[in-house]
């Protein structure tokens, strides 16, 4: 099974796991930025940010501007971008990832 990632966050929701607040959008769509945020194309591989589809953004305008940007562009082996999210920027995600790794080793403490 594939899932794109916003549809992961969805599943690590409903186990009270901490995923950054965002939206997902399609072409068109108006985006919603409050300060730093990362824009993501949502295609099924790996490999997404060296390919340019994982963008730091700062602005409303500049999120806009990126996203159709991403849009008109193909990322990794010619996918074509139909849905992007835009998440808050977090300052620290060790302690997401510590409790991640935790809950793979079996304990959910």
């Amino acid at each position: 099974m594939r899932l794109l990632e916003f549809e992961s966050k969805e599943i690590l929701k409903t186990y009270n796991i901490p995923v950054p607040s965002g939206q997902v959008i399609s072409s068109g769509e108006t985006i919603k930025v409050d300060g730093p945020a990362m824009l993501k194309a949502q295609i099924p591989l790996g490999g997404r940010g060296k390919a340019g589809g994982i963008i730091a953004v700062s602005s409303q305008e500049e999120a806009k501007e990126k996203a159709e940007q991403v849009y008109s562009e193909s990322i990794a082996r010619a996918l074509a971008v139909s849905r992007e999210t835009i998440d808050k920027a977090w300052k620290d995600s060790t302690e997401t990832s510590e409790l991640i790794w935790n809950i793979f080793q079996g304990d959910t403490k």
